[in-house]
């Protein structure tokens, strides 16, 4: 399996900068929707969440709530979400916080009702799915742009296809251009 990964690697390599840049951002986006989604199916779906919450009153919501909300915020800026985004996640993790603080009811409403996590996942979702359009209206093959959705994460291990360098040169070049 690595043999293949390795030749995808180079083939997205061979590309011209402006697609390895959106490949790029799809296999970072779609790598981190993956770890987002994984951190809601636990937290939210298996109500680790509001387990932890009713068992340390109080301290354990607002712990969970802080931890989950730090580390989905982490994961939108690797995948490149603008403020837009980022501000509907913020006030879901804000939510969340807001009604797990609430004893007992905010645990109830944290297993059956709140489930910011996932909200969260959605928005993630959102962001792949709009950048796989972007990926095809820039030129990339919609079988190519289906193919590093589904190797993202082990893409994303090998490293960047595209230089920090090359990407600042064509952001410079694009802003040069407008």
């Amino acid at each position: 399996m690595n043999k293949k990964v390795d030749q995808f690697y180079e083939q997205l390599q061979q590309m011209p900068n402006e697609q390895q840049a959106i490949a790029q951002q799809l296999i970072q986006a779609e790598s981190a929707r993956k770890r987002v989604q994984l951190l809601a199916t636990v937290l939210d779906r298996f109500g680790v969440e509001a387990f932890v919450g009713t068992f340390v009153p109080a301290l354990g919501d607002g712990a969970t709530s802080a931890m989950a909300g730090a580390y989905i915020l982490a994961e939108a800026e690797r995948a490149g979400m603008d403020e837009e985004e980022i501000l509907k996640l913020v006030v879901y993790q804000g939510k969340d916080f807001a009604v797990g603080a609430i004893p007992v009811i905010g645990d109830l409403a944290d297993l059956l009702l709140s489930h910011a996590n996932i909200k969260s996942a959605k928005v993630f979702k959102t962001r792949v799915k709009d950048l796989e359009v972007q990926a095809i209206e820039d030129g990339l093959d919609p079988k190519m742009v289906q193919l590093i959705v589904r190797a993202a994460s082990k893409l994303e291990k090998k490293g960047d296809i595209i230089s920090r360098e090359e990407l600042d040169a064509l952001e410079k070049e694009v802003i040069a251009s407008t």
